[in-house]
């Protein structure tokens, strides 16, 4: 497990990611998980994840379709999202207390998922300079290879070509340049460098293992919730 709850210096705030220890698609691993960090099951939220670059704000209702982040208003929802190389995004603004946590893969990425995401932050008071950002481990530039018929969708500043018809793809910095563009600091900015696809004994990685992947686990909420 890795934690990054001590990067936004709040004290009661848990922000954590699971390693390949349990495969996190099942519920009740998710709920063990959970519950052995002194959480309340009961109280997480986790969107529907399609690869969408649509966000919600989490509230009541349990089921958020075609969803792949949620933003939290209250302590009374915490968020989670399973990913197998793209890119868990923990969000929080200090000021407001409002957090978020987004589920990015190259479709949500070139998509501008994070915008979306902070454009919620803002609607209820947040100011981008404020606002923390974590990226946790996801497939790095060394292994995320798209096809030529694909890479019109994006940057040429985050390609590297590798053979006639394969390119490298940067989705993190894509990512970072996002936050950047929004008005986010630097300093604010923490960006894990593990890739899922290199680091075989501690992630799974669906690029690597295809559908037999399993998920990781991130976690984001309030101690006592």
């Amino acid at each position: 497990m890795i934690d990054y709850s001590e990067f936004f210096n709040e004290k009661a705030l848990v922000a954590l990611f699971s390693t390949n220890d349990r495969n996190y698609k099942s519920d009740t691993n998710k709920k063990n998980f959970i519950e052995d960090i002194n959480l309340k099951y009961e109280n997480f939220r986790f969107p529907s994840q399609t690869h969408s670059s649509n966000v919600q704000f989490a509230n009541k209702s349990l089921k958020y379709n075609d969803t792949d982040g949620l933003v939290s208003e209250s302590k009374s929802y915490n968020l989670g999202i399973v990913v197998a190389d793209c890119v868990p995004i923990f969000l929080f603004d200090p000021l407001t207390k409002l957090y978020g946590l987004v589920h990015s893969g190259w479709r949500g990425s070139v998509n501008s998922i994070v915008k979306n995401a902070i454009d919620l932050f803002q609607m209820s008071g947040s100011k981008n300079e404020n606002i923390q950002a974590v990226l946790g481990p996801a497939i790095g530039h060394c292994c995320f290879e798209i096809e030529k018929n694909i890479i019109h969708l994006f940057d040429p500043k985050f390609l590297s070509r590798k053979s006639r018809k394969k390119y490298s793809c940067d989705l993190k910095s894509i990512i970072i340049s996002d936050l950047l563009s929004l008005g986010l600091k630097k300093r604010k900015i923490l960006n894990d460098a593990h890739c899922t696809f290199c680091n075989r004994s501690s992630f799974f990685s669906y690029r690597r293992q295809g559908e037999t992947a399993g998920r990781m686990l991130a976690v984001m909420g309030w101690k006592g919730s």
